[in-house]
């Protein structure tokens, strides 16, 4: 079984990377075949804000809501 170690992760949108300690990088050349033989590919956050405006601000507004001062455990309601 493979370790998260050896994954390459890629943002499917921009091609940046993931690098070990979580941040995002560009790539100055293309991907070596023989670099990380398991890729994987999600969006990054620079390409998630521009992609998908609207879920971002959806997600913060619930967030906030959720963590409200005046809002009890449980009080929020789906949508």
């Amino acid at each position: 079984m493979a370790t998260a170690e050896s994954w390459l992760t890629v943002c499917a949108a921009c091609q940046k990377v993931r690098s070990e300690d979580g941040r995002w990088e560009g790539r100055s050349q293309p991907f070596d075949k023989h670099e990380k033989a398991l890729m994987t590919h999600t969006v990054c956050p620079d390409c998630t804000l521009r992609l998908y405006p609207e879920l971002v601000a959806k997600v913060v507004r619930r967030c906030s809501e959720a963590f409200a001062p005046d809002k009890q455990a449980g009080e929020i309601e789906p949508r």
